[in-house]
């Protein structure tokens, strides 16, 4: 993803255990901090609580504290940042990381109005609330009014997550990402018609892995 010309949207669908969260959400982010600063300069990581985004930030500050490759491949990023906090840090390249739940009030996130370069939520669903309708309608209405339409149209957003319901977050975005992909360009825009609920710039592309 990090496509040059615009933003994409990557949804990962797949069974628990098969290292979604750490591939997708906590080394593809450290990734882009290291390797794409002027694309990374604001992170947003989320999940149902805010909880989720947390462990993201926690992943994060230990790899930028005690890895020592790292350190000797990124010594201007390694090391404890000027802002390291449970819920926030600010990295030594002044990369701000953030996270957010569901219930977080989002504009208290946004840094002056400043949307973020980056968007990864892990785990929509969970086996606890996804077989409640009131509860998979309030995620649904969250990742697609709210979180697609956090960044810009050149932000991307990457989502792991569990296949555990038909009509959870997870399976609806892959199934339409899938009727999307037989567009030449499977656009948010397109999403948004299919939807009639989601928010999102319509220069970004939109991708599907599972």
């Amino acid at each position: 993803m990090a496509a040059q010309d615009g933003g994409g949207v990557v949804v990962v669908g797949g069974y628990r255990e098969g290292g979604k969260t750490t591939i997708c959400r906590d080394e593809y982010v450290l990734w882009r901090l290291a390797e794409l600063p002027e694309r990374t300069a604001f992170v947003v990581l989320g999940g149902r609580t805010a909880d989720k985004g947390k462990e993201g930030i926690a992943a994060i500050k230990d790899a930028l504290e005690v890895n020592p490759r790292l350190a000797a491949s990124y010594p201007d990023l390694c090391g404890r940042g000027p802002e390291w906090s449970v819920g926030t840090i600010r990295t030594r390249r002044r990369q701000l990381v953030a996270a957010i739940g569901s219930q977080t009030h989002v504009r208290g996130t946004l840094r002056g109005g400043v949307r973020p370069s980056l968007v990864a939520v892990d785990d929509p669903d969970d086996l606890e609330t996804v077989w409640s309708m009131t509860d998979r309608e309030h995620m649904w209405m969250w990742v697609t009014q709210v979180v697609l339409s956090l960044g810009t149209s050149r932000s991307d957003l990457v989502m792991p997550g569990n296949v555990l319901h038909p009509q959870g977050v997870t399976d609806k975005l892959v199934n339409q990402i899938a009727e999307l992909l037989q567009l030449d360009w499977a656009t948010p825009q397109a999403l948004l018609q299919l939807s009639k609920s989601l928010h999102v710039h319509t220069e970004s592309k939109l991708t599907e892995v599972s």
